[in-house]
């Protein structure tokens, strides 16, 4: 039993990658670029966090962030403005483009997740939720070794 539940939320990891890939590519986005924007679209009146700390609350590379954010922009789905109250920082906002995809997305996201909790009934659903959670507080808690991202 012991690394059963690692190895078991890997494959789940790559499957759902591999789905998010098939449904980003309808839109011409990349798996990336498609968390950024539900992160964008979840914040408060389409305005997000800074560039610079967008990795952090989606767990992912400085640079597939950067490179992510430029082809967004590129594409015309976000705009990038300095920060009034610090200049070093960029300030993200959705564009008209962005809005009009996020029907498409959340879609997207309802059909992989219908696919993914069918035979899972809701309190059972809940139930995972929670312990997803958990694990999430667990792991964000854990002190990281130096130089680590």
């Amino acid at each position: 039993m012991q690394g059963e539940l690692m190895w078991k939320l890997r494959q789940l990891a790559f499957l759902m990658e591999q789905h998010a890939k098939e449904q980003m590519k309808e839109l011409g986005l990349s798996p990336t670029q498609g968390a950024i924007l539900q992160n964008l679209y979840a914040a408060k009146d389409g305005q997000g966090p800074c560039a610079a700390n967008l990795h952090a609350a989606l767990g992912l590379s400085r640079p597939s962030v950067s490179e992510a954010l430029k082809a967004l922009k590129k594409n015309g789905y976000i705009t990038v403005a300095e920060d009034p109250a610090d200049g070093r920082k960029k300030c993200l906002a959705l564009t008209e483009k962005a809005l009009r995809a996020k029907s498409l997305l959340d879609a997207g996201t309802a059909v992989q997740e219908e696919r993914l909790c069918r035979f899972i009934g809701m309190a059972r659903r809940r139930a995972l939720l929670e312990d997803l959670d958990l694990m999430l507080k667990n792991l964000k808690n854990q002190p990281r070794k130096e130089g680590a991202e």
